[in-house]
């Protein structure tokens, strides 16, 4: 005997009436465990299964090939459930059930490894009760961490991986190919499909979308990814789409953003840090959303546009070009009524550098030159090499579409 008593108790999480394995006869890590079930008389699974006729139920044979399993996987990975993690089952396949287990047999257990992935291990077994198999099947099982919190009413894919302390609210839905780190909050009816990846300490409100495939018509299935960064907050029914091989396959959101309710970021976008995204915003497919940039309301962008930084736009407003950094826009078409210098002081900027900003604005949007001479002069002034003063140039240069003039 290799195994008994408290030593089995130390690789595995359950205690009676739930414990099945009474004693590990061999184990040889990485490949095969042979452990027994004694079948007692006062094993409460007999009381009702069946009154003057007991027998063991077949989902006792395999949660105790499982449990089995289990102690095998442990071992070879030199770990126990103290450390965060415990196994569950995640799947079984091939299950067949030969003869009856009666009170008093000695069910014999085998289980062999057939393979592990990504946290997922994948046992071939079977039962024995005096050398005749009367059980068989194929047990996948799926690493979860100890100390999650995960309402009962979830589903989760056995191939996410999610962080020991993330919280999962009820009937929400973990889809293939996710990682959620640590710190992250999933309150209720969130949707979360893969490949995405999310970073630590993100809020995800009621009937969230997030990872979605985009409607867009090109796509065709393709394996495309969503990338968020840490500290972000979607409010109630956001909805965020992955990317597409037109582009780069990929939809990128950044650190400490705001997305209100019903917000929407398309296919392909990338949104940078500190932004906010007001209540029905959205963003059509290849956006990029710099940083301390404020989408009002009702507000729609349209596709291939660039936000700069510390840009705004006001409620209801539609937008079609490009909006350079630090520049404020409103109404529908959208037009420019000027800096947007409540959001620079909220972000730290000084005022002697707003005062700056102000000179380049009126010099860009109200001497009367044409584009590349106002650039010019603006080039030309002293204070040109401010730090914002280049950043608003090159976002005028940048831009493909043209900017809102």
């Amino acid at each position: 005997m290799i195994l008994s008593g408290d030593q089995i108790l130390k690789y595995l999480p359950h205690r009676d009436p739930f414990l099945f394995i009474d004693e590990v006869i061999s184990l040889e890590e990485g490949d095969n465990i042979h452990a027994v079930l004694h079948v007692k008389d006062e094993n409460v699974f007999l009381e009702g299964h069946f009154p003057g006729n007991p027998i063991v139920p077949g989902v006792i044979l395999i949660e105790a090939m499982g449990q089995a399993s289990g102690i095998l996987g442990f071992k070879t990975m030199g770990k126990t459930p103290e450390e965060g993690s415990i196994y569950v089952i995640a799947g079984v396949d091939k299950a067949r059930f030969r003869q009856r287990v009666f009170p008093g047999d000695k069910v014999d257990i085998f289980s062999k490894v057939l393979g592990s992935t990504r946290g997922i291990w994948k046992f071939e077994c079977f039962a024995e009760v005096e050398g005749k198999l009367v059980c068989s099947a194929n047990i996948l099982c799926a690493e979860r961490k100890k100390y999650m919190s995960i309402h009962e009413s979830s589903i989760i894919h056995p191939s996410s991986e999610i962080d020991d302390d993330v919280e999962i609210g009820p009937f929400c839905i973990i889809g293939e190919k996710v990682k959620i780190k640590s710190g992250s909050k999933l309150l209720s009816h969130v949707v979360l499909k893969g490949p995405t990846t999310v970073g630590k300490n993100n809020i995800f409100y009621q009937f969230c979308t997030i990872g979605e495939d985009t409607p867009d018509k090109k796509f065709k299935g393709e394996e495309t990814t969503l990338v968020i960064g840490d500290e972000n907050i979607f409010r109630e029914g956001v909805t965020v789409h992955r990317g597409t091989v037109q582009d780069k396959s990929t939809t990128i959101i950044g650190n400490k953003n705001l997305f209100m309710a019903y917000a929407h970021v398309a296919h392909d976008c990338v949104v940078g840090n500190d932004n906010v995204f007001a209540n029905n915003s959205g963003i059509a497919g290849h956006v990029t959303v710099g940083n301390n940039v404020t989408i009002g309301a009702l507000t729609t962008i349209h596709q291939f546009c660039q936000m700069g930084d510390y840009s705004f736009a006001g409620m209801n407003a539609s937008i079609t070009m490009d909006v350079p950094s630090y520049i404020k826009v409103a109404s529908n078409p959208a037009r420019v009524v000027g800096l947007n210098s409540v959001g620079m002081e909220r972000g730290g900027i000084d005022q002697e550098t707003i005062t700056i900003l102000k000179k380049a604005y009126k010099i860009i949007y109200r001497k009367g030159f044409n584009l590349k001479d106002a650039i010019k002069k603006v080039e030309s002034i002293e204070s040109s090499n401010v730090e914002e003063v280049r950043n608003f140039i090159d976002s005028i240069k940048s831009s493909e579409r043209g900017i809102l003039r």
